[in-house]
């Protein structure tokens, strides 16, 4: 909420010490310049969708910002193809699945085309779209509990506890962690888990 401003131009509260994303101070700038620049994916994203439809909801942050509609269009197909919706670009936000919002909400990312990209919990299906935005160079501050998937997209890694950093490192000393060492930090797996299924 820092790195986008919400926080204090939405959310409240006493602020000490700077906070500069791309080149701005984030929480004394107006909302409408820091969203040029950050772009956030909520852990639920149908609570951040504000039409009903995938196309309108694409368009709907660049016409905000006054884009002109040539431009609206041209990135809207471009970034419906990076993540894979070309397909769902005519159908309700209501009638697709939890994976497809994310996808849509990080298509509306793209559309913007931030220097940030924030997402609080993404899924295995968006590792595509991640390491995509990764190779464009786009920096992305990922809030997660499950690790596995970021191998090999993140590049450092901040432990949070109560509100406060105990903990930062580079990605690769993450990945070198014996399990006693992960389990005594409270981290879920580093490996991906299958999933076992019931004998019929």
């Amino acid at each position: 909420r820092l790195i986008n401003g919400l926080v204090p131009n939405f959310h409240p509260g006493a602020l000490t010490g700077d906070v500069t994303v791309a080149g701005i101070n984030a929480p004394a700038s107006p909302l409408d310049v820091t969203g040029r620049r950050v772009s956030t994916v909520f852990q639920n994203p149908r609570t951040q969708f504000f039409t009903s439809e995938v196309r309108s909801e694409l368009a709907f942050g660049p016409e905000n910002f006054g884009m002109a509609p040539d431009t609206i269009r041209a990135r809207l197909v471009e970034a419906a193809q990076r993540t894979g919706i070309d397909d769902l670009l005519d159908a309700s936000l209501f009638r697709l699945s939890g994976g497809q919002k994310q996808l849509v909400a990080c298509a509306c990312a793209m559309v913007v085309e931030p220097k940030v990209n924030l997402s609080a919990e993404s899924v295995s299906l968006l590792r595509g779209v991640l390491s995509d935005l990764h190779a464009s160079g786009a920096t992305m501050v990922i809030a997660e509990h499950r690790l596995s998937y970021l191998r090999g997209i993140v590049d450092r890694v901040v432990l949070l506890d109560a509100g406060g950093i105990v903990r930062e490192m580079p990605a690769e000393r993450l990945w070198s962690m014996s399990e006693r060492e992960r389990t005594d930090l409270g981290l879920r797996s580093l490996h991906p888990v299958t999933p076992v299924r019931p004998a019929v």
